[in-house]
């Protein structure tokens, strides 16, 4: 979609728009948030006032205004019951990240009078690759805090955030520890070591990966609610690296390629899974690893994790699809 097709979204949208509210726009289309954060807990105190004055209602959650930003509507946000601090935390993330430096030679941009009279504006700006969260976000928002059929000193809500190569799992998990302020334990910690690596293991589905080292140092801690200590196994040297803890906190994430590995149970209370398709993957995999990494992908680990997705029926069972 092109800048000027935005614009005239925009303007068909709210007519009353006066010249110095489409140049706020196109503004805020070029460069996101307007306002540099340096002062978060002040941020948030005014985030959280301006968002209880406003009354929920059924207007769009988001409104597309470039390639890479939304306007993220609190009126709707309040109506769809999700927390403000998420909303907050997504766009103190989308403000945080580097922009253009021509962004210094201006100051920011006030809507015009008859627009706040009108439209009564009352919204953030967020990274339009963000808002794929928002399927996950209003899945958690609908859950108590304690996961029923689970025992009572459970007092935190499991992610799995499962899915093929390349597909985003990592971006996604990243993002939504941010944004959850969340513990994450990365798969890839629990690479198979050389002595395990024998023939019979290889071929097993889903059997590329320790899951007796994390069904031991990872998952009782999870399903209790308590702190984790593990060590991860760093591929690069073959080797152990220096333990990692993850502290307790209400929401933990388990990313990557066979999270949802039978052999752990149920135990995640939101299964996410990340799909790309095969031309984008090695697309992808190419511009990320190179061509000779790409081709051990194409040869052996792309063949073993679709063995594994197939076998347990992974993406058929997940309780959201990306």
């Amino acid at each position: 979609m092109k800048n000027e097709t935005y614009l005239r979204e925009q303007i068909k949208k709210h007519p009353s728009a006066r010249p110095a509210d489409l140049v706020k726009l196109l503004y805020q289309a070029r460069y996101g948030a307007e306002h540099l954060l340096t002062d978060i807990p002040a941020a948030r105190e005014y985030f959280m006032r301006e968002f209880s004055s406003v009354p929920a209602d059924d207007a769009d959650l988001f409104e597309e205004i470039s390639p890479d930003y939304a306007r993220v509507n609190f009126s709707a946000w309040k109506k769809k019951d999700l927390p403000p601090e998420w909303l907050f935390r997504m766009f103190a993330l989308t403000a945080s990240r580097p922009v253009q430096t021509e962004q210094a030679a201006f100051s920011p941009i006030h809507h015009s009078e008859v627009y706040r009279e009108k439209e009564h504006p009352a919204y953030r700006i967020v990274s339009l690759k963000m808002l794929r969260l928002l399927p996950v976000l209003k899945k958690l928002s609908e859950m108590p805090p304690f996961s029923s059929g689970l025992p009572e000193e459970k007092k935190n809500i499991l992610i799995a955030v499962d899915g093929r190569a390349a597909s985003g799992k990592t971006t996604l998990a990243d993002e939504l520890g941010e944004v959850l302020d969340a513990g994450l334990i990365r798969m890839d910690d629990f690479f198979l070591p050389a002595k395990l690596r024998t023939e019979t293991r290889l071929q097993e589905a889903g059997g590329n990966i320790d899951y007796d080292r994390f069904i031991a140092e990872v998952l009782p801690g999870l399903v209790r609610g308590k702190e984790i200590i593990y060590r991860p196994f760093d591929c690069g040297t073959m080797d152990f690296s220096s333990s990692r803890k993850i502290p307790v906190s209400r929401y933990r994430i388990v990313e990557g390629a066979y999270s949802l590995h039978p052999k752990f149970g149920h135990y995640a209370d939101l299964s996410v899974f990340c799909d790309v398709s095969p031309d984008e993957q090695r697309k992808r995999i190419l511009l990320r690893n190179g061509e000779e990494m790409a081709e051990r992908f194409r040869t052996e680990w792309i063949p073993m994790e679709e063995n594994y997705i197939r076998t347990f029926r992974i993406k058929e069972t997940a309780d959201i699809f990306v």
